[in-house]
């Protein structure tokens, strides 16, 4: 290992003992409330919802947004309230929103520009096979540039490419590590001073970080529970970018793949009906699970951080997303 795996090494490892990453220094067991505007009926209903899935996980964290104004936070299993969770591919939201804000400075001109442009490194990259289109900002944020997921990037001073930029869509982790090499070229900024600055400064989210990893724009952002409710606030009423850039360009059709309808960064759904059309994203490294729902017309968010038994267990919080969604929209109207 040299000096610098090394240093990256010692870093991973102190996040993982702060953040609880890998269910180290969880503190007493219960259920512990954070900020609760909901009444007693109403949570009672809440943790049913969130008990139907426990047995699986050393703690689960939920925060609820209604109206655009956060309702609950809460954690079962262990006391989460204040610690960092990593949102895992909740992440690559985050990163579409920083890119979508860049554009709107004025620092990227336009999403359909070539990388190569604002990064010298990925510049005249591409196999001579899939040399044209060049690899734009808008194909690696919908997971439509070709770029494989997992597998190696780099073929001696090559990428390495599954496909003709635009042609096709595969998910692509190595693509939004690819977005942050970018962004820190352009800006001159660590990844983690664009998600501190760009993120978290505009919504008072305090406790946003990042590791210092190429694939942390897809997979290693960090926050409270609260502060990824901000953050789905912040994308919802306007704080990041307006809220036609939000209907118009970044929650609509790019691509279907197998996770399901791709728009910038978030898959979609109920795209034939406005009032209820939602974003939403998944994450999973390995036991640590994320979940992020939001529903801009109602103005509704469902934020889910846990740490699941196994890393090979149930992917099961899209489903207990929709289920807390259902009971908010449900209870709360009856509640006020």
């Amino acid at each position: 290992m040299d000096r610098r795996q090394s240093l990256f090494f010692s870093l991973g490892m102190l996040a993982l003992l702060s953040f609880g990453g890998c269910g180290l220094y969880l503190g007493q067991r219960g259920d512990f409330t954070g900020i609760d505007s909901v009444g007693p009926r109403l949570m009672t209903s809440i943790n049913q919802d969130v008990r139907g899935y426990l047995a699986h996980y050393d703690y689960i964290s939920i925060a609820l947004v209604y109206n655009g104004e956060i309702v609950l936070t809460k954690s079962y299993g262990h006391d989460r309230i204040v610690r960092n969770d990593v949102y895992a591919s909740v992440s690559k939201p985050v990163t579409s929103t920083i890119v979508v804000r860049l554009r709107e400075d004025g620092q990227i001109k336009s999403l359909d520009d070539p990388i190569g442009k604002y990064s010298r490194k990925y510049r005249d990259v591409q196999p001579q096979e899939f040399s044209d289109p060049p690899i734009t900002f808008r194909h690696l944020l919908t997971h439509t540039g070709g770029v494989p997921h997992q597998s190696a990037l780099w073929e001696d001073d090559t990428l390495n490419m599954d496909f003709r930029a635009g042609t096709g869509a595969r998910y692509s982790t190595k693509g939004y590590g690819i977005l942050g090499d970018v962004m820190e070229d352009i800006t001159g900024k660590s990844y983690e001073e664009l998600v501190q600055e760009y993120i978290g400064g505009p919504v008072g989210a305090s406790s946003f970080t990042a590791l210092p990893f190429f694939e942390a724009p897809a997979g290693n952002v960090y926050s409270t529970i609260a502060d990824m409710a901000r953050f789905a606030i912040g994308v919802m009423s306007g704080q990041y970018y307006g809220t036609d850039v939000l209907f118009n360009e970044v929650l609509i059709r790019y691509a279907d793949e197998q996770y399901g309808v791709m728009g910038l960064g978030w898959y979609v759904l109920n795209l034939d009906d406005p009032e209820n059309l939602a974003g939403y994203h998944a994450g999973s490294n390995g036991r640590p699970r994320a979940f992020l729902a939001i529903k801009p017309r109602r103005q509704n968010a469902v934020c889910i951080t846990g740490l699941n038994t196994s890393s090979d267990g149930a992917h099961d919080f899209g489903n207990l997303a929709i289920d807390l969604m259902k009971t908010l929209e449900t209870g709360m109207p009856e509640y006020e």
